[in-house]
């Protein structure tokens, strides 16, 4: 995590100078943005940084600031320091006045604070990385993935290149050894995995759930001697951020990565060439990836896979994925209900096989028990 530190242009790592390491280590995302507030993503919340103290500080914390002036109105396009987004939304009437009067000046960088720490994160060669901005994207040593926006060339319907860098999305890449420690028991049998979808909204913590999974059916576990052989289809680098093609995050001894390759491409390949017990792959949905499902079918492979969704029912609903669905395979499905906590796990009919239990004093499903295989690790899913 403090690696990310080097990737930061002079005039954006200043303001990062007084943050603590302890502080720095909670961070999940880093979102700069030309003339905007730096916005800090620290367990789940947002904070900006005070640029005279470099210090982060609540978001949501700017109401009771006693130097913020309110008032009412719909405009939502306020300056930061601002409420939460939901915030806003949950009260509409209320919006902070430009003009950043809540207590301290908020950093920002600069045009030039941003091409300087897209020169870094490069490696001063923008021409090394063409095929992976050409996808919105650099992944860098650790597995931590930098997204990019702003005004791009089109050459053939498709990105050339970026004529202009005006945002940049530092997602940092953690590894939660143990997480998936409360369902494991629920989708093997027999010695074997059970074709299985992970199901939750947008930055709940599927994509780490399911790189535990793979981690701990490779490794193999007590219980679980035999480990298998698992094929990871990592088209966009998230979930073994893989940097010149070595994982960077832990997926298990028995696990085969194609990374940066189209989804569907990189499960036939995989079947033809990497003999897998169990193929997994982010984000399952449409045509091609529904006929590459036909092949690891075929194949007798088993599958792991995610979906955007609220529940069993939403996802089922989504003409997206109909396409992988109408095959009917999957044999459970796990759902996230909140950032960090599984809700439960289903069979195929959508019945529930297993429910969290946050009364026996644990508020998430990912904290390991003892009744569950041992990992080598344990903890609440962060990112």
């Amino acid at each position: 995590m403090e690696k990310i530190r080097e990737f930061l242009g002079a005039g954006v790592a200043r303001w990062f100078e007084k943050i603590g390491t302890a502080d720095f280590s909670r961070i999940t995302e880093i979102r700069l943005r030309v003339d905007k507030p730096i916005i800090l993503r620290i367990d789940g919340r947002d904070f900006f940084i005070d640029a005279a103290a470099a210090q982060p500080l609540f978001a949501d914390n700017m109401h009771s600031k006693p130097h913020a002036r309110l008032e009412a109105s719909y405009d939502y396009g306020f300056k930061p320091a601002s409420p939460f987004a939901d915030d806003v939304h949950s009260k509409s009437h209320v919006r902070l006045e430009a003009g950043y009067d809540c207590g301290f000046t908020p950093a920002s960088p600069t045009s030039e604070d941003i091409r300087e720490t897209m020169e870094r994160i490069s490696q001063y060669s923008f021409y090394a990385y063409e095929a992976e901005l050409s996808m919105g994207y650099i992944t860098l040593p650790g597995g931590h993935r930098v997204g990019v926006s702003g005004q791009t060339v089109i050459e053939d319907n498709a990105v050339r290149a970026w004529r202009y860098i005006s945002g940049i999305n530092i997602r940092v890449a953690r590894s939660v050894l143990g997480c998936a420690d409360s369902v494991l028991p629920h989708v093997l049998r027999d010695g074997g995995f059970l074709h299985t979808m992970i199901i939750s909204p947008p930055a709940y913590g599927k994509t780490t759930l399911l790189r535990d999974i793979v981690r701990q059916i490779s490794n193999g576990f007590k219980g679980f001697d035999r480990g298998l052989t698992v094929g990871l289809a990592d088209e966009r680098s998230e979930i073994a951020g893989c940097f010149r093609g070595v994982a960077q995050n832990d997926v298990g001894i028995r696990t085969d990565v194609i990374d940066g390759c189209p989804k569907a491409l990189a499960m036939v390949m995989l079947l033809r060439a990497m003999s897998p017990d169990v193929i997994a792959v982010d984000e399952l949905g449409g045509e091609q990836d529904a006929r590459a499902v036909d092949a690891v079918l075929n194949a007798g492979v088993k599958l792991l896979c995610t979906a955007h969704g609220r529940d069993v029912p939403d996802v089922m609903a989504n003409p997206s994925l109909s396409a992988v669905l109408s095959r009917k395979i999957f044999e459970r499905f796990i759902v996230l209900d909140k950032p960090s906590h599984v809700l439960g796990v289903y069979d195929s009919t959508g019945k529930s096989i297993w429910l969290r239990d946050d009364s026996k004093g644990s508020t998430t499903c990912y904290r390991r028990k003892a009744a569950v295989p041992p990992s080598h690790g344990g903890g609440e899913i962060v990112s």
